[in-house]
């Protein structure tokens, strides 16, 4: 992707955030979570693109190991069936991790950090983004959701200006 493109949807989805915070600030009470709700998920957005590209731009570094994948699988005779599966003796194989267009945000995460790209403590802080993201999956909540805040959009920013420093995208 053109980079004058990336920084350009970037800076966009900024512009629509601070829509939705402005929004925020002209309503009272329980109305202001519904817009810092579409300002963190645009923001969590951002930062997934961010972070994706930053991983990118650093894809000459010695990709880690993905886990072991069993090929070339051989059963074993029926008189091994355990608990209604077959065993088998296959060949495992491991690939070294490879960046993908729609690479999952966890895993862009954690290969950021194992590349050391990614400090502890910012790859902590990269996930709290992310498991905040991840209450728009409202099938998965257990109570009512009405509590997104101006603080946890602070911090969001915060990771967002963090990323655009290391991309070198600030204006």
């Amino acid at each position: 992707m053109n980079l004058g493109i990336f920084k350009q949807n970037v800076n966009w989805n900024i512009d629509q955030i601070a829509v939705q915070v402005a929004q925020a600030e002209k309503v009272k009470g329980r109305a202001k979570s519904g817009f810092y709700k579409a300002a963190i998920i645009l923001a969590a957005s951002v930062i997934e693109a961010l972070a994706f590209k930053l991983l990118e731009t650093n894809e000459k570094l010695e990709m880690p190991l993905e886990d072991w994948d069993c090929v070339e699988s051989n059963p074993l005779p029926k008189k091994y069936i355990i608990d209604g599966a077959q065993l088998s003796i296959c060949k495992r194989v491991q690939q070294k991790f490879k960046l993908k267009k729609h690479t999952d945000f966890k895993k862009v995460n954690e290969v950021a950090q194992k590349l050391n790209i990614f400090s502890k403590s910012f790859f902590n802080k990269i996930e709290k983004v992310r498991e905040l993201r991840n209450k728009i999956h409202i099938q998965g909540l257990n109570r009512p959701d009405r509590s997104y805040t101006k603080k946890e959009l602070e911090f969001i920013s915060s990771v967002m200006v963090e990323l655009l420093d290391k991309l070198d995208l600030k204006e």
